[in-house]
């Protein structure tokens, strides 16, 4: 899609950036390791800065244009960064006035298969998505309003509830997080996005150093790709992208989601009318998490509204996170009748991140870290395994079957009773 908006395709705000350094005609780029960007963080391990609120947006706005070739867009070039309003993050965010029409995009649906684990199950007659599927909807900008994303959280294993949606904008710095009611929200930084989904915490962490090297060119559902590899502290991302021209800004603010899970300032990587539709991350750990696109689809019937920050008649929640209401469909008391499950596990996380509890393949608890959790499950020997929502700590298990009342009654010296399985590290014994 073509733009005549003054602040449009060219233009690179919010979240985003369109750089391209160093550029070489044929062979392989190499970029140098920016300084690391510190930012304000409520997590007890991260560094506290009074700066304000950074997602990513370059503080110059008066920087010099750069010319980028061949990376997708109207025009392929980068204007210079225009950033109109910054999304408070104590305070309700001041409503905007935007058009409500019908508008173009495109609807990318993304699925993060987990090994080990079944895509769904069939539950008591019905199907239920197991692993998590999120739908990006990509609004690319027009005259009447910048580009925008509304990251859905649609099925599968989430630390959310369904129909949660990260929403962006391409001139605001920051992201809501928007409930399922499509009115209630919060503000959050890009650096959130990660904890969010694998801790259900909002802990604003700072960036990190990254070494990008362009891996050359390919193609995934019919169109071309640009490959880049990403290397920081936190791991190594291997970023596959298609060329969509006419998604403009959108494509980059998709762009911005990605590397906010490897915690790397999206600035100088990301650019106008190009999409991730293919991801792999390989954490420090070792361990590892894919993300792929299963389509890409154009869409006609959006409305402008719907991608509104804050949403209409929107409800500011401070310090809030969507509720997870009800039994989840896999619990323990909605995947077996009482008369089913007449054992119960002692299962103990040791980690410091909560894992998901697999049962048979299903995810049928989530483990608190430190934290023992009784589990009633059917009786005889079941396969076990543990992981987190981003992979980085992922518990190979193995068969189980309950401890035996006659043992689960006694206590052992350090009190409690003896565990059926157990994640991590148990701490050493105090010694008085």
């Amino acid at each position: 899609m073509s733009s005549t908006h003054p602040f449009s395709s060219a233009l690179l705000v919010g979240l985003v950036g369109l750089a391209a350094f160093g550029c070489k005609d044929g062979g392989e780029e190499h970029k140098a390791a920016p300084a690391e960007v510190p930012l304000e963080s409520e997590s007890p391990s991260a560094k506290i800065f009074p700066a304000p609120l950074n997602t990513g947006v370059p503080s110059d706005p008066d920087g010099p244009s750069v010319s980028v070739a061949g990376t997708g867009g109207a025009s392929g070039k980068k204007a210079p960064t225009v950033v109109l309003r910054t999304l408070p993050l104590v305070g309700p965010v001041e409503p905007e006035v935007m058009p409500e029409l019908d508008a173009p995009g495109f609807q990318l649906d993304v699925q993060v298969p987990w090994p080990q684990t079944q895509t769904s199950a069939d539950v008591r007659g019905e199907p239920v998505r197991i692993t998590p599927l999120l739908t990006f909807h990509l609004l690319p900008e027009s005259q009447r309003h910048s580009a925008r994303i509304r990251v859905e959280l649609a099925a599968g294993t989430l630390a959310l509830p369904h129909g949660t949606e990260f929403v962006a904008s391409s001139d605001a710095e920051g992201w809501l997080v928007v409930w399922p009611d499509h009115r209630s929200y919060r503000v959050v930084s890009a650096s959130s996005l990660r904890t969010i989904l694998e801790e259900r915490r909002v802990d604003r962490m700072p960036l990190v150093p990254v070494e990008v090297t362009k891996l050359g060119v390919g193609r995934l559902l019919g169109r071309d790709t640009e490959r880049m590899k990403i290397v920081s502290s936190v791991g190594t991302l291997i970023l596959e992208s298609a060329l969509v021209p006419e998604l403009g800004g959108a494509g980059a603010l998709a762009c911005a989601f990605f590397m906010a899970l490897l915690r790397a300032d999206p600035r100088p990587h990301c650019a106008d009318g190009l999409v991730p539709v293919h991801a792999r991350y390989q954490w420090a750990s070792d361990q590892w998490l894919e993300l792929g696109a299963l389509r890409l689809v154009p869409r006609s019937e959006y409305r402008t509204t719907d991608f509104s920050l804050p949403p209409r008649l929107g409800i500011f929640k401070p310090g809030e996170l969507p509720p997870l209401e009800g039994r989840s469909r896999l619990d323990p008391a909605s995947r077996w009748p009482e008369a089913e499950a007449t054992a119960t596990w002692q299962v103990v996380n040791h980690h410091d991140v909560p894992l998901y509890f697999l049962f048979d393949g299903l995810p049928i608890a989530w483990l608190e870290p430190h934290v023992t959790e009784g589990i009633r499950v059917p009786p005889g020997e079941h396969r076990h395994a543990a992981r987190d929502w981003l992979g980085q700590v992922v518990e190979a298990g193995g068969l189980a079957s309950p401890v035996p009342p006659s043992e689960a009654a006694v206590l052992r010296p350090e009190g409690g009773t003896r565990p059926t399985v157990q994640y991590g590290t148990p701490p050493e014994p105090e010694i008085e």
